[in-house]
């Protein structure tokens, strides 16, 4: 079965090649990411910028290693190509669907790339250990708090919270504050700077020194 994908840099690719599948670059992923809403666009806020309040809440974690802050900013990065299901939706999914084993494949691909592999096991799901799946929970968690009314809260799966879980909550809803109204390619460039921290060997040379060099590359 073919899985085809269109991509900026290298145009249609089949993402059940694993020869294609090394054709991703990580500029269109993330580029994907700033213009992919989360909660069907109904709420102004991007899977970019929830990745980078998880990324950034991983440094609350006690002692987070490099590899858990690095699976925390890169654990969306599929849906830049893919796009985000809403919550109600996808746990109704089957596990075997085109869009899961989409992501799976892509997710194969990064752990690879970025050495993200769990035990060493690259067809572990490295984007659903328990930190990252963590943080990914409690970042949602401040989501719905800081943009859902409290009448429509009703439909999404949330379970009572522990103290120490209530305070990285808080803490999520202070740094979603902080990037809402932050432009698009300032994010962008705060995403790639975090991957290049993370990974200084990357080959990643996209950094945006003004406004003039982003809108060069269509970011508003």
């Amino acid at each position: 079965m073919k899985i085809l994908v269109y991509t900026a840099s290298s145009g249609v690719l089949d993402l059940a090649d694993p020869q294609q599948l090394k054709l991703l670059t990580i500029h269109d992923l993330i580029k994907g990411l700033s213009r992919r809403d989360r909660y069907g666009a109904q709420i102004g806020w991007t899977v970019l910028q929830h990745s980078l309040v998880v990324a950034e809440l991983s440094e609350q974690l006690e002692r987070p290693t490099a590899l858990t802050k690095r699976r925390a900013l890169l654990h969306d990065l599929s849906e830049g190509l893919l796009g985000d299901m809403q919550q109600p939706i996808r746990v109704q999914m089957p596990f075997d669907c085109v869009w899961e084993t989409a992501h799976r494949l892509i997710n194969r691909e990064l752990a690879e790339r970025y050495d993200l592999a769990v035990m060493g096991s690259l067809d572990f799901g490295w984007d659903e250990v328990p930190s990252v799946k963590l943080l990914d929970y409690l970042v949602f968690h401040a989501e719905v708090e800081t943009f859902v009314p409290h009448g429509h809260r009703a439909g999404f799966q949330r379970r009572e919270l522990t103290k120490g879980e209530q305070k990285l909550v808080q803490c999520a809803m202070r740094l979603i504050k902080a990037l809402r109204d932050r432009p698009v390619w300032w994010l962008v460039d705060d995403f790639h700077g975090a991957l290049e921290s993370l990974l200084p060997d990357t080959e990643d040379d996209y950094d945006y020194d003004t406004e003039e060099e982003a809108e060069e590359d269509n970011y508003p």
